[in-house]
């Protein structure tokens, strides 16, 4: 399963861990806050979740969120991203994504 991952985390410090954090488990930065996997295991999600939600609850931000979004391998011929050349490039080996 591919996974979209995006946060809104208001302290640095914590903001950098979450980064940290899906780099770790594989996820590509597609925009500042924005993340893609293409090979996350239902485990790793499962760890990933535990970790995310620990990193949270150390935070204590209540308005601090990790939205983590599953696509189907036949949904990515549906996305497109517009401009950003530097995206370009860390998408370019998921198949699928068009550019404008």
């Amino acid at each position: 399963m591919h996974y979209l991952a995006s946060y809104d985390i208001h302290k640095n410090r914590y903001r950098n861990k979450a980064a940290k954090l899906l780099l770790r488990y594989g996820f590509v930065r597609v925009q500042l806050s924005v993340y893609f996997n293409s090979k996350l295991t239902g485990k790793e999600l499962k760890n990933l979740r535990q970790e995310l939600k620990e990193l949270l609850s150390d935070a204590s931000c209540q308005n601090d969120s990790v939205l983590l979004i599953p696509i189907e391998k036949d949904h990515l011929a549906s996305i497109s991203l517009i401009g950003e050349e530097r995206i370009q490039e860390a998408c370019e080996k998921f198949n699928g994504f068009r550019f404008f």
